[in-house]
């Protein structure tokens, strides 16, 4: 008498395996598009205090901050250095009364170029007014958000703006 043998065979368990492997994969894709999403949020959301900040600096002082120089030019400011906004010890100390610490990116990135890829926030103090920007995971548009400003570069198809965030006080 023969006893039925009970279990699964090899191709039910590689099938039910490559099944879940199929569907685990799917997920994980969806989930780095959410942290894409969820990090682009984070951006604006810290844009906007900086900008409230540099509103509150300018209500008491008449004027905003001066960026504190970076590459020669004294009205730029980078979000890459966390201790001074590289090298702008004048830009994070103007706002700490208002901000008592600078938000960086949150992935704070190669500043080398201004090219697609690069992630960090952006101040230029441009006459009496200023441009504040932050360069998106996944850019909403391709316009310039720059276009006009005399920064259009930094905003074409192949610099870090282009479909970026950015607040233009000029």
């Amino acid at each position: 008498m023969k006893t039925k043998q009970t279990g699964f065979t090899l191709i039910e368990l590689l099938v039910v395996i490559s099944i879940i492997s199929l569907l685990s994969s799917v997920v994980m894709a969806g989930l780095g598009s959410a942290k894409m999403k969820a990090r682009d949020a984070e951006r604006m959301q810290e844009i906007l205090q900086i900008r409230n900040a540099l509103e509150l600096y300018r209500s008491d002082n008449n004027s905003y901050p001066a960026g504190g120089g970076d590459g020669g030019d004294p009205n730029q400011a980078y979000s890459v250095d966390p201790r001074t906004w590289t090298g702008s010890a004048n830009f994070p100390s103007s706002l700490r009364q208002y901000l008592p610490t600078l938000p960086l990116d949150p992935l704070n990135n190669d500043v080398s170029g201004f090219g697609l890829g690069a992630h960090f926030y952006w101040y230029h103090k441009h006459n009496d007014g200023y441009l504040l920007c932050a360069a998106p995971e996944v850019p909403k548009s391709t316009n310039n958000p720059l276009a006009g400003t005399g920064y259009d570069a930094w905003g074409d198809s192949t610099h870090m703006f282009r479909g970026g965030f950015c607040i233009i006080s000029i």
